[in-house]
């Protein structure tokens, strides 16, 4: 595939040990602050009572073994450049595949079991169709550049149409408003997703090293 060079130089740069470490800050702060946030909710929505102490304690020591990975990324910034989109990639899928498993956790508990199958579905369908597109969006990018792109109706088409058949769902519940926390963990975990581009920027840095 001819791949459009003005892209590629920004899409695969390498980063700077400022950039670097201003980002890790920026991850370790949002994953640590969101990931604790999204278990809180799960259990104000499960249990109906925040965590305890014993629940903090568990979860930070859960969490260390990531915050020391980003504390050896953030010391040796020059040395594990490479590493950096792997990282980054790494972090918000893991977050956003826990807050889609504890949205589905409370669909569960909430919904029968005709309504709950129909959920989780059409979430992992709506799942699959976001990583579809930012892959063809970024396939497109390094075709064509930053030119403007006409959008495929086909996808976007489904798209809409699984978010509103979601939305119907929901809303025909007879308490769906005990599901707003489940539907605040499952948006969350669709935000998260474009971060996946990571696994891709780290292959071709792994794939021009080689060469």
């Amino acid at each position: 595939m001819k791949r459009n060079k003005e892209f590629m130089e920004i899409y695969s740069a390498k980063k700077e040990k400022k950039e670097m470490r201003s980002l890790i800050r920026s991850v370790v702060l949002i994953c640590n602050i969101m990931n604790f946030l999204s278990v809180d909710i799960y259990n104000l929505a499960i249990y109906n009572k925040s965590m305890s102490w014993s629940g903090v304690i568990n979860f930070f020591i859960i969490m260390s073994v990531y915050n020391l990975i980003s504390l050896i990324l953030y010391i040796f910034p020059e040395r594990l450049e490479f590493l950096i989109d792997l990282y980054t990639a790494v972090a918000f899928i893991v977050s956003s595949i826990l807050y889609f498993c504890l949205s589905m956790i409370i669909f569960v508990q909430e919904l029968d079991i005709l309504e709950t199958f129909i959920v989780i579905v059409i979430s992992i369908m709506v799942y699959i169709c976001l990583i579809i597109a930012i892959a063809r969006n970024i396939k497109n990018k390094m075709r064509n550049g930053f030119r403007k792109i006409k959008l495929n109706k086909g996808l976007i088409s489904s798209f809409t149409s699984l978010c509103a058949a979601l939305g119907i769902v929901i809303a025909k519940t007879t308490q769906s408003d005990v599901l707003i926390p489940a539907i605040a963990l499952l948006l969350l975990s669709y935000i998260f997703t474009p971060t996946i581009i990571g696994f891709h920027k780290f292959y071709l840095k792994i794939k021009k090293s080689r060469n």
